[in-house]
C-alpha cells in the first residue's frame, strides 16, 4: 500500500485539527485513507499532486465530521443544541470516498469507458 499522505501533512492540512483526535484514531484513519486510495488508483510513481489532494481530503473529512452530522444548531438562551443528521441513505461518518472522488481517482488512473462500434454490413441480396 502507498502512503498518499502522513500525520505531518495532515496536521497542516486546512481546517484538521490532529491533536483532537488520539494516536489510534488518527492512525486508523491514516491506514483507511491511504488504503481506499491505492485500491483504485494503485501505486502511481510519481503521485499525481491531484489524487494526494482528493486522499488529504477524505482523511479531513473524517476527523471534522465524525458523527456524520448534516448541521448542528446551538442556542444560547436556555441552552439547547440541536443536531440534524442526514437521511438514512446519506448518512456517510467514517471514512469514505464520494462518487465524484471516485471518478476522478479513475480517471487519473487512465481507466476510461470503452464504447463498442456497431458496424453494419451491407448484403448482396444473395445472403452472403
Amino acid at each position: 500500500m502507498t502512503n498518499f499522505i502522513d500525520e505531518t501533512g495532515l496536521a497542516s492540512y486546512p481546517g484538521v485539527n490532529v491533536s483532537a483526535s488520539s494516536a489510534e484514531t488518527l492512525a486508523l484513519v491514516l491506514t483507511l485513507t491511504n488504503g481506499l486510495i491505492t485500491d483504485i488508483v494503485g501505486s502511481p510513481d510519481p503521485v499525481p499532486t491531484r489524487v494526494t489532494a482528493i486522499a488529504y481530503e477524505v482523511a479531513a473529512r473524517a476527523l471534522r465530521n465524525p458523527e456524520g452530522y448534516e448541521s448542528v444548531t446551538r442556542g444560547v438562551d436556555d441552552w439547547k443544541k440541536t443536531v440534524r443528521y442526514a437521511n438514512a441513505a446519506s448518512l456517510l461518518a467514517g471514512v469514505y470516498l464520494t462518487a465524484d472522488e471516485v471518478k476522478d481517482l479513475r480517471g487519473k488512473k487512465g481507466v476510461k469507458r470503452v464504447k463498442s462500434v456497431g458496424l453494419k454490413v451491407p448484403s448482396n441480396g444473395l445472403g452472403c
